[in-house]
């Protein structure tokens, strides 16, 4: 630009315009630049290190997702929810608490009922068993029985009924925690779905970003284009740049 000014065939007010734009950029890189360090520290302590400690991210890493492509998931959302509904811990432990509070409802229940209870005693004198006068064993056993009718069962009612309050409970917080972990899996494999779609849209509207600020900037070295079309087809390829690579990063 600085040429063409030289030259006569850029106004200085374009010029000037330039310098300004330049200046912003130089701005939206020192503030990128802060950011990107605190991320890294961040990181450092997610990773349970000290944030003095010293190491540079692999920049080849992006141009391997750039390489690698967008590939739609292979599986249907139904089948990643039965997925997710079948290899959660928390709901197979939410399912054992069910099975412990059906069982205590079980053993409640039978408090409730009838008991028949069956005594058999037995008292046989020893010279009855070796003399020579034996004696009718019949004479010396002794049976029982004992019914102890459900008249009086507040207690066990109490217990039983604590036991059915807590089954629902248990229920209750299995259904919810399913539905959410169902929630949870379809809010994700929409965000993944989206996400590859939103990268195929955006990928094509940096191909056209990078083609329009080609022909724009040619454009400008044969005096047919000004200054101001030049930035705004540059800004245009930053911000379709930007969009496709977080669409790429939000898929993987």
């Amino acid at each position: 630009t600085e040429k063409l000014a030289n030259a006569g065939r850029l106004p200085k007010l374009e010029l000037d315009r330039v310098h300004q734009d330049r200046l912003q950029v130089l701005d939206t890189y020192l503030q990128a630049e802060k950011q990107y360090k605190q991320a890294l520290d961040e990181f450092k302590i997610a990773l349970s290190l000290p944030t003095t400690a010293e190491f540079q991210l692999d920049e080849r890493e992006l141009d391997a997702l750039w390489a690698g492509g967008m590939v739609y998931p292979a599986f249907s959302e139904s089948e990643a929810v039965e997925t997710g509904l079948s290899r959660r811990l928390d709901l197979a432990n939410s399912a054992d608490a069910i099975a412990d509070a059906e069982r205590k409802v079980l053993v409640a229940a039978d408090g409730l009922g009838a008991e028949l209870n069956l005594q058999l005693n037995a008292n046989v004198p020893l010279h009855d068993l070796y003399g020579d006068n034996k004696s009718d064993l019949g004479d010396f056993l002794m049976a029982a029985l004992e019914l102890d009718l459900p008249l009086d069962r507040v207690a066990e009612q109490n217990v039983f009924r604590k036991a059915l309050i807590t089954f629902s409970q248990r229920q209750r917080e299995h259904e919810l925690a399913a539905d959410t972990v169902a929630l949870e899996v379809r809010q994700a494999y929409r965000d993944l779905v989206e996400a590859a779609e939103r990268y195929n849209v955006l990928s094509e509207s940096l191909t056209l970003a990078q083609k329009r600020f080609r022909n724009t900037l040619l454009l400008l070295q044969y005096g047919r284009a000004s200054s101001r079309r030049v930035l705004n087809a540059h800004d245009d390829l930053f911000d379709a740049q930007n969009a496709a690579t977080e669409a790429l990063v939000n898929y993987t």
